[in-house]
């Protein structure tokens, strides 16, 4: 399973055998995060968004206020995509997802993989089509973003874009 984190939408791809047999989507993004942070604590978006990406779900930093803020949003998405897993299990045989592979600019949040591997009861990996597609020459600086560059790298090493 494939779940990408966009700004306004999730979506996700389940994939078997290198084909995608079925496809969701989440009206929840990375921005529902950030605005869910600048409501609970009385701040700017823009500081929001700062302080989502720096600490995610930790309880220590802010004594886990930024945590707690998205927390709600981020069970949604948990939730639906718990949906996403039993309509496909429902539909082939009760065959499991064993693998959950987060992409997109809020994959990168802290301690999101280790929230989705508790909710989903799955392997959750961070998404990076670089490494997939053996892609070197990548600035330090940006190996760090690498879920964020998943979907125009993908198209772009596809002749697509």
């Amino acid at each position: 399973m494939i779940v990408q984190i966009g700004a306004t939408n999730t979506s996700i791809a389940i994939v078997k055998e290198g084909k995608i047999r079925m496809i969701f989507s989440i009206g929840l993004g990375g921005f529902a995060l950030t605005r869910s942070i600048s409501v609970e604590l009385g701040i700017d978006i823009d500081q929001a968004e700062n302080y989502k990406k720096a600490y995610g779900l930790s309880q220590e930093a802010f004594e886990g206020k930024i945590g707690h803020a998205i927390q709600p949003a981020l069970t949604s998405i948990a939730s639906d995509i718990k949906k996403a897993i039993l309509s496909y299990r429902e539909k082939n045989n009760n065959e499991n997802i064993t693998q959950l592979v987060i992409s997109g600019g809020s994959a990168s949040l802290p301690g999101l993989d280790v929230f989705l591997t508790n909710a989903l009861s799955t392997q959750v990996l961070l998404g990076s089509s670089w490494s997939a597609y053996g892609v070197g020459n990548i600035p330090t600086e940006l190996q760090v973003q690498a879920p964020m560059f998943n979907v125009v790298t993908g198209l772009a090493l596809r002749n697509l874009i």
